[in-house]
């Protein structure tokens, strides 16, 4: 059990769903909040400790402070060059299908324009054998 687990609030237990095939199976747990905690075994409790409200809580206050202090302070070519790297790194992610967080785009400025310098594409274990197989 991580630490995140015992900090996290305990949430009652809707339903439990079991996911995967023989040999390789888990159950996800729906809890009250809506979140989905996924564990290899069925709990044999009521209630478990939602890992995702506790990210989501020391997360939040963060997130609210990033998205007014950028927009707050950008000019119109900020912005134009800020929603064109949005825009290269969804279709980036679309392209590999991963999430948006997992593609990270480095650029600058030169002679007044915005060039890209590269862009990373952070894959899951997951994501590497979804790929690899043809």
């Amino acid at each position: 059990m991580t630490t995140e687990h015992r900090k996290a609030p305990r949430k009652k237990v809707i339903s439990v769903k079991r996911v995967g095939e023989w040999g390789n199976v888990s159950y996800e747990h729906l809890l009250s909040c809506g979140h989905v905690e996924t564990r290899p075994r069925k709990a044999s409790t009521d209630s478990l400790a939602c890992a995702w409200c506790f990210k989501s809580k020391n997360l939040g206050k963060e997130l609210l402070q990033l998205g007014s202090s950028t927009s707050a302070y950008m000019d119109d070519d900020e912005s134009s060059g800020e929603s064109m790297i949005n825009d290269i790194r969804a279709s980036i992610a679309a392209r590999f299908n991963v999430s948006l967080e997992a593609v990270d785009v480095v650029s600058s400025i030169e002679n007044y324009e915005l060039k890209i310098k590269y862009a990373t594409v952070f894959l899951s274990s997951i994501d590497v054998g979804r790929i690899t197989k043809t």
